[in-house]
């Protein structure tokens, strides 16, 4: 797991410099538009502070799902090859099996396959 942890480091440091850097543009910002206008008091240019942080979803990682879209890109390549495009609809029958299965348990799509 080293790494991992060389990489979550280098993201975290990634972030707060984007942070700091963020935070200097809006500073510079802020000084020189009280620096143009001489009513500079009627001007509402503040940063807000931080908000709250929204959920993010990600997307799992599924070896399952990487292999099937290798076999298809493998069989349409093998079809153009042979010059059998014709047959590709009985492939797509079985591909939409497999499709299906995916979305429940990996052992199922390990027993569609066989």
């Amino acid at each position: 797991m080293p790494d991992l942890h060389a990489r979550v480091t280098a993201l975290r440091a990634h972030i707060s410099e984007t942070y700091r850097l963020h935070r200097r543009v809006i500073r510079n910002h802020r000084s020189n538009v009280l620096r143009q206008n001489d009513d500079s008091a009627a001007v509402a240019n503040e940063v807000r502070g931080r908000a709250e942080p929204e959920k993010l979803t990600a997307q799992s990682y599924s070896p399952a799902t990487d292999s099937l879209l290798a076999w298809q890109t493998q069989l349409w390549g093998h079809l153009l090859d042979e010059g059998l495009e014709s047959r590709r609809t009985d492939y797509a029958l079985a591909l939409a099996v497999l499709a299906f299965r995916l979305g429940g348990l990996s052992a199922d799509y390990l027993d569609a396959l066989r």
